[in-house]
């Protein structure tokens, strides 16, 4: 399968639209990984593997919840992805003029 993702928006300079994209994409990766099922997903964030690019905003925010990334409960696990895919939301919403920029994936199954 290959995906082909392109945006389009009136009145939104290339720049916009290109960090509209990049954290579109990294609203989905880190959905997708949260989510993930069989031998992809995680129960608990701190399984997660450090040279995972969501690492160290997980235990950045764990810091910040005075939650022991070692000893946290699943409750308090779920707590942080809540927070963290709140985190890249609001960086998705913050684009200036997102509310002009379509987003269009094209999916393309090959067997």
């Amino acid at each position: 399968m290959t995906k082909k993702n392109s945006i389009t928006a009136e009145g939104s300079t290339p720049a916009n639209k290109e960090l509209f994209l990049k954290t579109y994409l990294n609203y989905v990766g880190l959905s997708s990984y949260l989510f993930g099922k069989g031998d992809k997903g995680i129960y608990n964030i701190n399984e997660m593997p450090p040279d995972n690019e969501f690492y160290l905003p997980a235990k950045e925010i764990a810091e910040s919840l005075e939650i022991d990334w070692e000893k946290m409960s699943h409750g308090e696990s779920n707590r942080i992805m809540l927070a963290l895919l709140e985190d890249t939301y609001v960086a998705m919403s913050q684009v200036e003029n997102n509310k002009k920029i379509i987003v269009e994936v094209k999916l393309k199954i090959t067997k």
